[in-house]
């Protein structure tokens, strides 16, 4: 069984003023929040595109969010 991926998601966030008052802890916890939620959307889609493929519906592993959120979080600017 074989499937090749390279997959890509773009979302766009708009986010209340109120995350400006917002500690650093819990702006992160919001940008994992985000991460966690577009995972789960893009595991959906690839269940769906491989079920009726010939190998069957591929599910994506669960991923360790809080590893990947060291990269996150460094792309964005979370200040106090």
């Amino acid at each position: 069984m074989e499937y090749k991926f390279d997959l890509h998601i773009y979302s766009v966030f708009e986010i209340s003023d109120d995350y400006n008052a917002l500690p650093v802890k819990a702006k992160e916890r919001v940008v994992i929040d985000i991460a966690e939620l577009l995972i789960g959307s893009l595991r959906e889609m690839v269940i769906t595109l491989t079920s009726r493929g010939p190998w069957g519906a591929y599910i994506l592993p669960f991923l360790d969010v809080k590893k990947l959120s060291k990269d996150l979080i460094g792309s964005y600017e979370l200040k106090d």
